[in-house]
């Protein structure tokens, strides 16, 4: 596969509107389906927000508020919610 038909992995944390960690990069594995390169980019998204819970909680304390993951793909959104 050529290099720029690699998937792009992209996603933005908000905190009340304000960008606070973002990332947009090639995906470094081949997905043979669209499936796959977007449910790649969501698990990353996820890891960067449970990643930045702690560090809220060890900051600011406690900290109980959901992470809420938007994802146009409608598959991705079933697959996710599906164990």
């Amino acid at each position: 596969m050529a290099e720029d038909q690699q998937a792009i992995t992209g996603y933005t944390f908000l905190i009340d509107g304000s960008a606070i960690s973002w990332s947009s990069k090639q995906q470094e594995i081949v997905s043979l389906f669209t499936i796959e390169s977007k449910y790649v980019t969501a698990m990353h998204s996820i890891k960067e927000g449970l990643w930045l819970k702690s560090l809220l909680s060890e900051v600011f304390g406690p900290f109980s508020h959901p992470i809420t993951l938007f994802s146009d793909n409608q598959a991705v959104i079933a697959l996710t919610h599906n164990h």
